[in-house]
């Protein structure tokens, strides 16, 4: 097992070795907290067991599964559904062992790059006066969303950008702001967010 503390991750004396870079990578996502692992020993597949505080730090948690055709997220609970959590499968033996090492690497990447922060933290950022009295609040430079605050919506300009680009990366811009008839629902799948965007006149 591991756990967060002051950003420096301990684990328990019996964790697999195999498991240590991949538990270390998920719980750079906020809101994922790994709970149980089990490299599998070449016998088993590859588990390992997480938390989501909330379901929009799934989108790119999973999204770096993409590629390993072996890999699957899958959700559990107990008989009351009064517990759920997710397991990240992968095959058996050292090709899960390499993978995993491969896949850990991709998830601190995509986290470096992103730069990813629960809502807490995102609405925290607050720009300055004349964005607030506009009623717009603009993401912090190279950010990605995790969840929209209630009674606002989220809207990017028109620059070009993917799934996964950061607000404030090459001209691309993102923000909250109540909901208006300017807007136009996009379908882009930026952020794995519904959001929205400025109709062009």
């Amino acid at each position: 097992m591991n756990k967060r503390k002051n950003k420096r991750l301990k684990h328990h004396g019996k964790m697999d070795k195999e498991c240590i870079a991949l538990c270390d990578a998920l719980n750079t996502f906020p809101g994922i907290r790994t709970i149980v692992s089990c490299c599998g020993h070449g016998e088993r597949p590859f588990r390992i067991w997480f938390m989501a505080r909330f379901l929009a730090a799934l989108p790119p948690l999973v999204g770096c599964l993409r590629g390993y055709e072996d890999w699957r997220c899958t959700v559990e609970t107990d008989d009351t559904a009064s517990i759920t959590r997710f397991l990240i499968e992968g095959p058996v033996g050292r090709k899960a062992y390499r993978e995993a090492k491969d896949m850990a690497k991709r998830m601190r990447m995509w986290a470096r790059a992103a730069e990813i922060l629960d809502l807490r933290t995102a609405m925290q950022r607050l720009p300055d006066k004349l964005e607030r009295k506009r009623g717009m609040y603009y993401l912090a430079t190279k950010t990605l969303p995790t969840a929209i605050p209630t009674g606002y919506v989220l809207v990017h300009n028109h620059i070009r950008h993917r799934v996964n680009t950061p607000s404030g990366i090459r001209g691309f811009r993102a923000w909250f702001q109540k909901p208006s008839d300017r807007l136009e629902q996009c379908d882009c799948g930026w952020s794995g967010l519904p959001h929205y965007r400025v109709k062009l006149k």
